[in-house]
């Protein structure tokens, strides 16, 4: 191997694609250069074949071209295809007193998981959930959180995701997996600008949006109370407010349309109108007499 092979070598390996990629457009790239090698290593001249020597720059450069050629697909396949998976399409967030953060791509596997606070620390790290399927991810943090599961505990799933299908199936499995024993599960949506709103504020999307909400109502709550509230206490203090929580219907907890999506004007300095003047998100019309979202009827 001259110096040339040596250093495309070295530049695919430091490339960031996975160990098989890697191994296979290698295998190809020696492959083509040896295919090549042999086509140029002479040329024919009545019964046989004799070497030329003005072939041999002719070859060395047909060999980097190769060498290059196919190190240049890899890495755009590589690379790209890296970031493809790793973009994430769905954030889910689940409080219970643990609260945690999910990142999802597009193949609803795990690519990050948030610690909101020390409790959820210590149920990432017996979970596992990089790398999983949502539907394994959320069963192992049911199990890690066996021991805060159970009657009268309510677990709040807050999910940011543009595909309608998809939210759908993460409440899904976030009710078969966390509502069990009793355990009440309520699920709602929010924007990516909410959910962003819900990273700076150190919160969970669930237990943002229900502070949102709250806020939007007239209930006095600071921000800092929300965060350190159990999540059963801020749920009573919406029922005892009669503020419309605008839960999934997936969950038997909310509009029977199945959509909870809460809008640009559930915080203050939002434009639009939240849930408490009778508006949906996005400004859709809702009455406010006890309907919710779209005018489905709410259960919670």
């Amino acid at each position: 191997m001259n110096d040339v092979d040596e250093r495309m070598r070295e530049a695919f390996l430091n490339m960031h694609a996975s160990d098989e990629l890697k191994k296979a457009t290698m295998l190809r790239i020696e492959r083509e250069r040896d295919l090549a090698s042999s086509r140029c290593d002479g040329v024919s001249c009545g019964q046989g074949s004799i070497p030329s020597a003005r072939r041999v720059p002719r070859r060395r450069r047909m060999r980097v071209f190769v060498a290059v050629a196919a190190c240049l697909i890899a890495a755009f396949v590589g690379v790209g295809g890296y970031a493809y998976a790793m973009k994430p399409v769905a954030y889910v967030g689940v409080d219970i007193n643990p609260s945690i953060e999910l990142a999802m791509n597009r193949f609803d596997c795990v690519i990050d998981a948030r610690a909101l606070n020390e409790d959820a620390q210590a149920v990432l790290d017996a979970a596992n959930v990089q790398g999983r399927p949502y539907a394994e991810a959320a069963a192992a943090l049911a199990d890690a959180c066996e021991s805060y599961l159970g009657e009268g505990v309510v677990v709040e799933v807050g999910v940011s995701c543009s595909d309608e299908e998809r939210c759908a199936e993460i409440e899904q499995e976030s009710l078969r997996c966390f509502g069990q024993g009793g355990t009440q599960v309520h699920c709602g949506r929010v924007d990516e600008a909410q959910r962003q709103a819900a990273e700076h504020a150190g919160m969970s999307i669930g237990r943002y949006r229900l502070y949102c909400l709250l806020e939007e109502a007239g209930v006095e709550v600071s921000e800092q109370e929300a965060a350190a509230m159990p999540m059963r206490e801020l749920r009573v203090l919406a029922a005892e407010n009669g503020v419309e929580t605008q839960d999934s219907a997936c969950c038997g907890h909310g509009a029977e349309d199945g959509s909870s999506v809460l809008g640009e004007g559930a915080c203050e300095g939002a434009e639009g109108h939240g849930a408490h003047d009778g508006q949906g998100a996005h400004g859709a019309a809702g009455p406010h007499d006890g309907t919710g979202y779209r005018g489905g009827r709410s259960s919670s």
